[in-house]
């Protein structure tokens, strides 16, 4: 069980050590954010950055571009042969995937981005959210996070860490009121007044330390510790307000760095000082302009006279007239230096080149590029690596951070039977499960589709794979981020071709008579007022003309005629297909009449035979 006193003192030792990172940083927040002043000391006025914030645009724009794709996760079987285990598996899968849509990550991965990049450090912890019993992904600010050294550079989990951030006055007294009374405050506090909290986490616990206020660290010896201090009430230097138990039995802290020689350096430490520089001869180059408007003015006396003004001085902007005796007012104008737009110029393709920041990102094309071809040649030159290797770190960090998460899940909850709805590209769907019984390991891979690539690129490179024939339709829905299920799309494709066959045959039977134009009217009525669709329309119509079918046999039923209900299945009109009525045998009647007409054609018939050859 770690001590306050050891948590303090660790706090104070690490936050020494990182004091010169955590300017840097704290700089390169200013500039991302607009608030970089320019200080101009020989004329003793500070000024805003009036130049283009590359900083800005660049980070943006290539956090952006890691963001646009997410990565996915797969979760090998222990056993491939054993239905039980790959069914496992896949329940493994859906369930991280289900607490990554719970803590929302596709929101949170953008800013991590914008840290890694930024800070270098993109930390985050897990723990148990105890409302919904499941693990919690909580981002930590990277000024203030504080891990401990590690063997590897490379290693994203410490041993443990120290994570410090601020609370106001009023949630400290309303959730811990005892420790807030002993606690050294100041007399005369308002509630939104902050004060310094340290959580401090590790395979066995985590404690959460309030800091108290007063005097620094080497002053408190001076009041012995003891008693209320001038301006603040209380004694406690410090104050524990948690202590948990870790059932996780591993650090959950996991602290992602970018990939650099000895020390933590973000993408854009380097263009530090030359954006500083920038704005200084911007804001001169304002200044002299200025000046040039609004010139500096001299009283010059006569000879023998002794000049003073009446009224005034006054500057011109004022619009106030000078007015003056026994002298001359002598204006001195100042015009730039004709260097000035050229260095800064000059400046601002340093920050370029030292920071990867092509001219397309800021909507421009560089006058040197004249082919769409050799314009992404060289917006893949400065984009596509950094992209990669970046999305190579988030990926092992949240390989990382999946593992924290089933302990957490399994030290906690692992009991606790649960059931959600999953809504996540490749596992959507319901998922049930037990922790302690799918989680037999932690195995797990989590990989982007193509390292590298933007959402913008990926769509263009698997178009190209799959008109070349080296990949499948298939595969290239798997690797699109923007289509969400696969095996859906797949589906729908297949439906669609078979709708437009089942169309086109439709189509030739009615040119060719086949199907009545009545009925082709009906189809036509049912589809286009979004009654039916096509293929129930057609079956809907094939039973209306076998009832009509069935309606003309009941009326004349003969045996020997072919089966007069075959439907649109015959290939023939529909009005072709009604069976005429039977014609009925000779009477009586009929067959003397035949007589009569048989006897009336005898003598002629005689005489021809009689008649000689000739």
């Amino acid at each position: 069980m770690i001590s306050p006193e050891q948590i303090v003192a660790t706090y104070q030792r690490r936050k020494s050590d990182m004091a010169e990172v955590t300017a840097k940083r704290m700089q390169v927040r200013d500039a991302y954010n607009g608030e970089l002043r320019v200080a101009l000391p020989d004329i003793g006025r500070n000024e805003r950055a009036a130049v283009a914030n590359l900083l800005n645009t660049g980070l943006d724009q290539l956090a952006m571009r890691v963001s646009s794709t997410l990565p996915s996760i797969f979760c090998p079987p222990r056993d491939e042969q054993v239905k039980r285990e790959v069914v496992a598996a896949d329940k493994r899968r859906k369930a991280l995937y289900g607490w990554w849509e719970a803590n929302d990550l596709e929101m949170m991965v953008p800013r991590r981005a914008r840290q890694m990049l930024a800070y270098a450090q993109s930390p985050v912890m897990l723990w148990p959210d105890f409302k919904r019993r499941i693990p919690m992904w909580r981002m930590r600010d990277p000024l203030g996070t504080f891990p401990a050294a590690c063997l590897n550079p490379g290693d994203f989990t410490p041993d443990d860490c120290i994570f410090a951030y601020q609370q106001t006055y009023g949630w400290v007294r309303s959730n811990y009121p005892d420790a807030f009374e002993l606690l050294c405050t100041k007399e005369h506090w308002r509630v939104d007044d902050k004060l310094t909290l340290l959580d401090y986490v590790d395979c066995d616990e985590l404690v959460t330390v309030v800091l108290g206020e007063g005097p620094n660290d080497n002053s408190w010896a001076a009041y012995g510790y003891v008693g209320s201090m001038p301006g603040f009430k209380g004694s406690a230097k410090y104050m524990i307000l948690e202590r948990l138990t870790n059932k996780a039995g591993i650090c959950t802290a996991v602290v992602p760095g970018r990939i650099t020689l000895d020390k933590m350096l973000g993408q854009f430490d380097g263009i530090l000082g030359l954006y500083a520089t920038s704005a200084k001869l911007m804001a001169l180059e304002v200044i002299a302009v200025e000046k040039g408007i609004f010139p500096d003015t001299y009283l010059e006396s006569r000879p023998g006279e002794q000049a003073k003004f009446l009224t005034g001085p006054h500057d011109g902007r004022t619009g106030l007239v000078n007015i003056i005796q026994g002298g001359t007012i002598r204006e001195q104008g100042t015009n730039p230096g004709f260097q000035t737009n050229p260095t800064i110029d000059r400046l601002e393709r340093a920050q370029r080149l030292t920071a990867g920041i092509p001219a397309e990102f800021g909507g421009e094309s560089a006058s040197n590029v004249r082919t769409g071809k050799r314009g992404d040649a060289v917006l893949s030159a400065a984009v596509d690596f950094p992209v990669q290797e970046q999305q190579k770190v988030m990926a092992a960090s949240m390989r990382e951070e999946n593992k924290r998460a089933i302990a957490v899940a399994k030290g906690y909850f692992g009991n606790d039977a649960k059931s959600f709805y999953v809504n996540w590209k490749g596992a959507k769907g319901q998922v049930e499960y037990k922790a302690s019984d799918i989680f037999t390991t932690d195995h797990n891979v989590v990989s982007y589709s193509h390292v590298g690539s933007d959402l913008n690129g990926l769509t263009i490179m698997v178009g190209q794979l799959v008109g070349m024939g080296t990949m499948s339709k298939q595969t290239a829905a798997e690797l699109l981020p923007i289509i969400e299920d696969p095996e859906r799309e797949h589906d729908r494709s297949i439906r669609e071709a078979l709708e437009a066959a089942l169309l086109s045959a439709v189509q030739q039977k009615v040119n060719a008579g086949e199907i009545a134009p009545v009925d082709a009217a009906w189809l036509m009525l049912q589809v286009g007022s979004n009654k039916l669709e096509l293929a129930e329309a057609i079956i809907k119509l094939d039973e209306r003309v076998q009832k009509r079918q069935a309606a003309a046999v009941e009326q004349t039923a003969d045996p020997a005629m072919p089966d007069p209900m075959a439907g649109l299945a015959t290939g023939t009109p529909a009005e072709a297909q009604v069976v005429p009525p039977s014609i009925e045998g000779p009477n009586a009647s009929t067959q003397n009449l035949g007589d009569l007409l048989s006897s009336m054609r005898r003598p002629q018939m005689s005489l021809a035979s009689e008649k000689p050859a000739l």
